[in-house]
């Protein structure tokens, strides 16, 4: 990152999980209102390897909405349109999900998963948010999604839109906040970054740079 000093501020949009991170309000006036104050604060910020990223990576599930999703849905839908997908997984067979290695700071599991995401603050997906997560906690945020009966997975995703954290005793999904991050998969997927696609890969390694970004930011 430059040494000299920097800032940033995002508009609220629909589905923009940066500026949910900031704390931004969606209101015009308050947003201006914020401004004129400028409360500066350091957020952390993720790196892919070798590239930046200030949102979230995905690997299954998760890129659909970069790849099949189209500009009007998401426009219309915001952080709908990953819902409005779901139904698509047995058409594009990605019920069965995908075999990985997940090594973080101290835990590794072996096992099939539908998607995988990885993000530097609390929002990500569209506004899907992470209980007790935060844009400058110096973590990033693990969310992997086993496989299950798309409908199964469609409540859960609705459940957790409205709630604000999974279903208890649902298994299908494991959270946690590790500050490294390792994936291993048998075969090359396609990996998505800020909602665009990088290709496909067999092997990501993801870290976090805590108080890395100076922004104007509201209450965290």
């Amino acid at each position: 990152m430059p040494a000299g000093p920097s800032w940033a501020c995002c508009r609220r949009v629909p589905a923009n999980d940066f500026a949910r991170n900031l704390g931004l309000p969606e209101d015009p006036d308050a947003l201006c209102e914020l401004i004129s104050r400028a409360p500066i604060a350091r957020v952390d910020i993720g790196w892919l390897d070798d590239q930046l990223f200030l949102n979230v990576v995905h690997v299954g599930l998760g890129t659909l909405p970069a790849t099949q999703a189209s500009p009007r849905l998401k426009r219309w839908l915001g952080r709908f349109s990953y819902a409005a997908v779901l139904p698509q997984l047995r058409r594009l067979g990605l019920l069965r999900g995908f075999q990985a290695r997940l090594e973080t700071d101290d835990e590794i599991l072996e096992e099939r998963w539908l998607s995988l995401a990885i993000a530097s603050g609390a929002f990500f997906g569209g506004g899907s948010k992470v209980p007790g997560a935060c844009s400058r906690d110096g973590h990033l945020t693990l969310v992997a999604v086993r496989p299950n009966p798309w409908w199964r997975l469609l409540w859960t995703f609705m459940v957790t839109r409205l709630l604000g954290h999974t279903p208890q005793d649902d298994d299908s999904v494991l959270m946690c906040q590790p500050t490294t991050c390792r994936i291993a998969m048998h075969h090359r997927h396609r990996v998505t970054a800020d909602g665009e696609s990088l290709g496909h890969f067999r092997e990501l390694t993801l870290r976090v740079e805590p108080a890395a970004l100076r922004v104007i930011v509201g209450p965290c």
